[in-house]
């Protein structure tokens, strides 16, 4: 830990606010493209309803999973705290783009090129949020503090998964489209409530203490294949890092349909249409709080 960090308590609820306003922002701008991709599809059928889905999933997923590779190289070379910084600053802008889009063309691709940039931007702010963390807490403080973190992480998801179908059917309400069945003039509000939280996420960030770049200048190459000699060496590592590409292979694979069966199956609104998704959240959201009393 740096002296400045032993000096005066890490202010955690500034790292969660911060990632929890990030985490909401994801799955609430993603729930809202996926619901108007449905509905402008659902005359065309299951399968239309299945590949929207699937596209919504992959526009995010995918670039948060390519960019997390060199995320991890880059963010030892910076300041943690700079990383986090720039990052949120590069969420208002996302949101703000999003709100635009939302205006011009909600049901284009436009929407799909702001989750694209949602992915990335996801992916540069994990090694931040958690490299953060050791070099500013002590080894008998991580577990708590990452239970916190991956505990507001799933409130957000939870929040941001429910409030994205909330915002869409009010908005159209107010708009006068009938719910499923369009888009209203209105619906960029939502985009614009969103980018005024990723504003409040962008300022508790700059509340951070700052720290120095905790990295060397090796490569990329070298940095990568030293984390995947740490992992190998490290069993207890390696099996969990293997169990959590299982779990989250199933839950992406989950979660493209629990939309279009909530919909199409349960006969959800777009009101209701997150609650399966919000469920399997809840679930992980408290294995994160139990992780933290079954270390203590």
């Amino acid at each position: 830990m740096t002296t400045e960090s032993k000096s005066k308590p890490f202010p955690m609820s500034s790292l969660m606010t911060a990632q929890f306003f990030g985490a909401f922002n994801d799955n609430a701008f993603k729930m809202i493209i996926m619901l108007i991709g449905i509905a402008a599809v659902k005359d065309q059928g299951e399968l239309a309803q299945q590949e929207v889905s699937r596209n919504v999933m992959i526009a995010l997923t995918l670039p948060l999973m390519i960019g997390s590779i060199p995320a991890m190289v880059f963010g030892d070379r910076v300041s943690k705290r700079s990383l986090i910084v720039w990052t949120k600053f590069s969420e208002v802008c996302l949101m703000a783009l999003g709100a635009l889009v939302l205006y011009l063309e909600p049901d284009g691709w436009s929407p799909y090129i702001v989750l694209i940039g949602m992915g990335l931007q996801s992916a540069m702010f994990a090694p931040g949020k958690y490299g953060l963390l050791p070099e500013v807490m002590s080894h008998g403080q991580l577990a708590s503090a990452n239970g916190k973190l991956e505990a507001a992480s799933f409130l957000a998801i939870i929040l941001g998964t429910v409030a994205g179908g909330l915002l869409l059917d009010g908005f159209n309400s107010m708009g006068g489209a009938v719910a499923g069945q369009g888009t209203s003039s209105m619906v960029w509000l939502a985009g614009a409530i969103l980018a005024i939280f990723s504003v409040i996420g962008f300022a508790a960030a700059i509340r951070l203490p700052k720290v120095p770049a905790s990295g060397g200048g090796e490569s990329a190459k070298v940095a990568i294949a030293s984390a995947w000699s740490s992992v190998r060496k490290d069993q207890i590592l390696w099996r969990a890092t293997l169990g959590t590409i299982a779990f989250w292979s199933i839950a992406s694979l989950l979660g493209q349909d629990m939309m279009i069966y909530g919909k199409n199956v349960l006969g959800f609104s777009d009101t209701y249409a997150g609650l399966p998704f919000a469920l399997f959240a809840i679930g992980v959201g408290a294995g994160s709080l139990l992780a933290d009393r079954r270390h203590t």
